[in-house]
């Protein structure tokens, strides 16, 4: 009788702290960008304060990124992309801080993507914005071997894109960094193909000091059917349309801010390239 007990109470801890060990391929899996759990409001900020763009160019992500959680953020805007732009973070940087230059966060993301607004701002409340801080989840590639050089002080993983990079007010208003948003899209290492966020990343890595500092996020696979169940977490990454409209729950107590759906959009410049290795090869 003992022994069944203690199985049963086994079986019942099992259950509530169940995680998906595996995913069946990406198309059943998110990852997330988690909360630290040591997350607290020493730096308290509202959405006010925050400026947040989504990268797209397919058209079906437009309304659930709209209404799941642009509409409830001020200073959230749609970027759209002319197709593949290795430059898209970056220019989606300075446009950002061309239309909102006073807030105090700037994140920039891929539109398969869900914001989790109120841990957002639970995040970024942990944070002195005054100082040069890039926030993300660690990218797949080292930094130094995709930057081809070694960053003094920095963490070797280079800047996810797809959860989201975050950089604070100090660092987007820094006077180096505004003369990198000012280069024409082009090339900054040496690699076949040539994704927006390892780009700049290594624009980043170029400019890097001391005084940066890089907070890295736990990520985490998750399935998409349990994301019910999945742990405080900042981004939801990997997900269809129809699944960034069901979570739309999360956000929905936030207030409204009426704005036309036009006004939520930014568009990043039609120059926006890709390059292959040919030419980065000619330009070195």
């Amino acid at each position: 009788m003992t022994l069944l007990l203690l199985l049963r109470l086994a079986s019942v801890t099992a259950a509530l702290s169940w995680e998906p060990a595996t995913c069946w391929g990406d198309k059943s899996c998110a990852i997330l960008m988690l909360l630290p759990q040591s997350a607290t409001a020493a730096f308290p900020i509202s959405l006010n304060d925050v400026a947040i763009g989504m990268i797209s160019g397919r058209s079906e992500y437009f309304d659930p990124i709209k209404k799941s959680i642009l509409t409830h953020a001020p200073n959230g805007f749609l970027l759209r992309a002319p197709g593949k732009c290795m430059c898209s973070f970056r220019f989606g940087f300075k446009l950002l801080r061309q239309r909102v230059p006073n807030v105090k966060w700037y994140y920039v993301g891929d539109d398969d993507a869900f914001i989790n607004l109120p841990n957002l701002v639970r995040l970024l409340s942990t944070y002195d914005p005054a100082k040069k801080y890039v926030i993300s989840n660690r990218g797949v590639w080292n930094m130094n071997n995709l930057c081809q050089m070694k960053i003094p002080g920095a963490a070797q993983g280079a800047f996810s894109g797809g959860t989201g990079q975050i950089l604070s007010a100090a660092l987007v208003h820094a006077p180096e960094y505004q003369e990198t948003l000012e280069k024409a899209c082009g090339p900054t290492f040496l690699r076949n193909e040539t994704t927006a966020d390892e780009e700049h990343t290594c624009s980043l890595a170029q400019i890097w000091q001391q005084n940066y500092i890089k907070e890295t996020l736990r990520k985490r696979k998750w399935q998409k059917a349990r994301l019910h169940m999945a742990p405080a977490f900042v981004v939801a990454h990997h997900l269809k349309p129809s699944e960034i409209a069901t979570m739309a729950h999360i956000n929905q107590h936030l207030r409204q801010h009426t704005r036309k759906s036009m006004d939520m959009e930014l568009h990043l410049p039609a120059q926006c390239t890709r390059w292959q290795r040919s030419e980065l090869l000619e330009s070195q």
